[in-house]
């Protein structure tokens, strides 16, 4: 409980909600756990659409808006969800996803490792194996 008397989530809470919410399409309530001055990484070259450095909020709604116009996730499954210290969760995971313009799907796991300070995600890392993904782009 913070000192307005509101309970507050752990780090591994936080990073289990953004999850949810993004897999029921709550792109405002995912906004609402990141920092205004996110600096989020997705790794990847620029042949796919969001991949790359976003920083702030601005930044944020392009990257989930580039994801959202490109693709269809069929299935995105957080699977592990690993502590660390200092703010750190890893979260390990699977997902399929099938790029629009092409008919394509993809299938890869992921780790995602998520900085979060006073419930709000500072930072986030996002590690593919990108040549699937990129397949399906072609």
């Amino acid at each position: 409980m913070n000192n307005l008397g509101v309970v507050q989530m752990s780090n591994i809470e936080v990073a289990q909600a953004i999850y949810r919410r993004f897999g029921q399409g709550d792109i405002p309530g995912v906004m609402a756990l990141l920092h205004p001055e996110i600096d989020w990484i997705w790794y990847g070259p620029q042949e796919i659409p969001w991949a790359g450095t976003h920083k702030g909020h601005q930044d944020m709604l392009k990257f989930f808006g580039a994801i959202g116009a490109t693709v269809s996730v069929e299935a995105y499954e957080p699977r592990e969800f690993l502590p660390g210290e200092n703010g750190l969760v890893t979260v390990l995971g699977w997902q399929r996803v099938r790029v629009k313009a092409t008919h394509k799907a993809w299938e890869t796991n992921w780790a995602h490792v998520w900085t979060i300070q006073d419930g709000l995600v500072v930072r986030a890392r996002e590690f593919y194996d990108t040549v699937p993904v990129l397949a399906a782009f072609k």
